[in-house]
């Protein structure tokens, strides 16, 4: 195959990152206005493929993330992949020797694995295709060349698997997280029935011991990790609950607004990859509106969105409210997505994903300077890939790394506050002018 070099992948995912600069700067102007926003410095004057290209290495992220957080959780005969398997192996005979299970972690060790020294995975010259080519698997080695169309349907094979396998609770006090994991899906009315107050906040201390009665009653295996939170994350906690008594008021309906806002308050707060699938699945939706519907403005995007969630399609023309139900067809959260739909959020996204494939990719020091400040690259890298960080709204990102993996995710040895506008300085100091 074909396929996009290192540069040619990091210069089309940074000509988005001018486009939604433009778009979210100019934010009451027709996108179609700042689609070209900083085209002078444009590896590419194809804006359409560029946003594809940024697609692709998005949803490999989301990809890679699921299979992080939740694959353990789920049967090999849960996953239906019959037809995508005899379409992906470079050699069709090959399909049978690989579980389910084993495809979705060897494609998730590509994208999380893949340094300056291997390049496991590829994306073809037209943007189509992804490829992935393992030596050392077993029982033989991994090749298989995936459309851009399955790696979507394997995507929402796998979203839908892993919905209720686990819930993240904070108690009353702010200071401890509790993750409950379970292989058996139940339905997420058994958590949340009779939880919604006068005031539409959940009582998340009843909540957690209504579940894990419920566990008991029906002899069903689970599993609780506690995490302690530090002082940071225990300050945004607090100010996110104050912010949730005048956010929820607005919708009449108490336990959706309540629960789509906790789910959207934990990913900012949390340095974990399943906090962070919903918010990269948003964003990338927030991509396809920007492309599909560039007539508009990207105050016309979120204005629409905050009246679809609303119940207001009065006010939504029809092509954009069409779009938004096929969009959502694995339910995602619409609070979240109204978050996500902001330009500080948008411009945020973008740079990570960037920084990511750079850091993991292209960049070989061991060690990076920021604001005058030493930072190990290694440890930088893996908390990027792995979604080992959060957003401290004030500018910054805090990046944390463990020795353990996926197995020990919390046990941080560690941590980093890293001003996120002067790294993407340095990513463009070393590589987007030495490259324009």
């Amino acid at each position: 195959m074909v396929s996009l070099t290192k540069e040619e992948i990091l210069n089309a995912m940074n000509d988005v990152s001018f486009s939604i600069g433009g778009i979210t700067t100019y934010h009451d102007k027709p996108m179609a206005n700042s689609l070209f926003y900083g085209s002078e410095l444009f590896s590419n004057s194809d804006i359409n493929f560029n946003y594809q290209i940024y697609g692709v290495m998005v949803e490999l992220r989301i990809f890679s993330y699921l299979e992080d957080s939740f694959l353990d959780l789920i049967n090999d005969s849960e996953i239906d992949f019959t037809d995508i398997k005899n379409r992906i192996f470079i050699n069709p005979a090959d399909s049978n020797k690989f579980s389910n299970k084993q495809i979705v972690k060897y494609i998730r060790n590509a994208v999380a694995h893949s340094d300056t020294t291997k390049e496991l995975f590829k994306i073809s010259r037209n943007g189509r295709f992804v490829e992935i080519d393992l030596k050392n698997t077993n029982p033989i080695p991994f090749h298989v060349k995936i459309d851009s169309k399955d790696l979507e349907k394997m995507i929402m094979t796998l979203s839908s698997l892993s919905k209720n396998r686990y819930c993240t609770y904070i108690d009353r006090t702010g200071y401890k997280l509790y993750r409950i994991y379970y292989k058996e899906k139940i339905d997420p009315k058994i958590i949340y029935e009779d939880m919604v107050r006068q005031n539409y906040i959940y009582d998340y201390d009843l909540a957690y011991e209504k579940l894990i009665e419920y566990f008991k009653d029906n002899n069903i295996d689970y599993e609780i990790k506690e995490y302690t939170l530090n002082h940071e994350q225990t300050k945004l906690i607090g100010k996110y609950r104050k912010e949730s008594k005048k956010i929820i008021k607005k919708f009449t309906n108490g336990k959706e607004a309540s629960d789509s806002f906790f789910s959207e308050f934990v990913s900012s707060i949390i340095p974990l990859a399943p906090e962070k699938i919903e918010t990269l699945k948003n964003h990338l939706h927030i991509v396809s509106m920007i492309t599909r519907f560039p007539q508009y403005s990207f105050d016309d995007i979120c204005n629409y969105i905050s009246c679809l969630y609303l119940d207001e399609q009065d006010k939504v023309p029809l092509e954009f409210a069409s779009f938004y139900r096929y969009l959502f067809q694995d339910n995602v959260s619409k609070t979240n997505l109204q978050r996500m739909a902001n330009g500080y959020f948008m411009r945020n996204e973008v740079a990570i994903e960037i920084l990511s494939y750079y850091f993991s990719c292209y960049n070989d020091e061991s060690e990076i300077e920021v604001d005058s400040k030493r930072i190990n690259k290694e440890n930088l890298r893996d908390a990027l890939v792995h979604g080992r960080w959060f957003d401290d709204f004030d500018g910054n990102i805090v990046c944390c790394d463990t020795r353990n993996g996926k197995n020990n995710d919390y046990n941080f040895y560690w941590t980093n506050s890293i001003n996120l506008p002067n790294l993407f300085e340095y990513y463009k100091n070393t590589f987007l002018y030495k490259t324009r």
